[in-house]
């Protein structure tokens, strides 16, 4: 049996009820909204900014060697 896929995003709940989704990949904040629908629209619409990506990715690297 294979593994699921892990969620490409993950919900911030605002003290004024609107839920954040911020993408797992880039952590960019991709939306904010009162709507789970809206939120899965505009996370369909969502392409990481690769300068994001490599900078997680770089300041990961440093982490796991920083022991």
């Amino acid at each position: 049996m294979t593994q699921p896929d892990p969620p490409l995003f993950t919900y911030r709940l605002n003290f004024d009820g609107t839920l954040d989704s911020i993408c797992r990949r880039c952590f960019a904040t991709v939306a904010s909204s009162e709507s789970v629908p809206e939120l899965h629209l505009k996370e369909s619409d969502h392409v990481c900014d690769p300068m994001l990506v490599e900078r997680y990715e770089e300041v990961s690297r440093f982490l796991s060697t920083a022991v």
